[in-house]
């Protein structure tokens, strides 16, 4: 469904949930009933930066820190969010193999394009 255009009633959720996709702050206050929760888990630009920095290049590279979250912070407010709580965390991630790495970034948009140099 596209994010910008919820084919919900106004006021229709307690709850809405949104992890690592991106959503129309406006929308999801118009759907979210009053004193409903709006839940969201989005990736910053430092995911993932070893890797894009392995590459030079990579989703969100160059982009300042907190850029980001800035942003969507920002569009909450302008939509009328007020109690707005932000959290960081970070984890580390491990590969057992290159294979199970060089799947990761054949199918998530981390490396866009991203293909291994054929030996």
């Amino acid at each position: 469904m596209d994010a910008e255009r919820l084919a919900f009633p106004d006021d229709h959720f307690n709850i809405i949930s949104c992890r690592h996709s991106p959503f129309h702050a406006a929308e999801v206050a118009r759907v979210l009933a009053p004193g409903g929760v709006f839940l969201t888990q989005q990736v910053s630009e430092s995911d993932k930066y070893s890797v894009k920095a392995a590459f030079g290049r990579g989703q969100s590279w160059g982009a300042p820190h907190d850029s980001l979250q800035q942003q969507y912070l920002s569009e909450l407010t302008a939509a009328g969010f007020t109690n707005i709580q932000s959290l960081n965390f970070s984890a580390r991630e491990y590969y057992e193999t290159p294979e199970d790495l060089i799947f990761l970034l054949k199918h998530t948009p981390i490396i866009p394009d991203f293909s291994p140099k054929k030996a």
